[in-house]
């Protein structure tokens, strides 16, 4: 398949982390994970990528990450 345009390949795409990934990130269970995600709302919303596969866009991680290290600081 040949594209007309090089706007696809002159693009940064950003790496999606899977559940597995961001449990191991994290160092919890992926059941804890979906528990802070559906049941807490304390874990940004996934991405859906396709059909029942989820995925978290590693700024998003990066920057949860960071302000519940700024909630730690306080």
């Amino acid at each position: 398949m040949t594209f007309k345009s090089n706007n696809f390949q002159n693009q940064t795409h950003e790496r999606v982390l899977s559940l597995d990934e961001v449990a191991h990130i994290l160092g919890r269970s992926k059941k804890s994970l979906w528990r802070y995600w559906a049941k807490n709302k304390t874990m940004p919303k996934p991405i859906q990528l396709n059909g029942r596969a989820l995925g978290w866009k590693e700024s998003t991680i990066e920057k949860f990450l960071n302000e519940k290290a700024g909630e730690c600081d306080e």
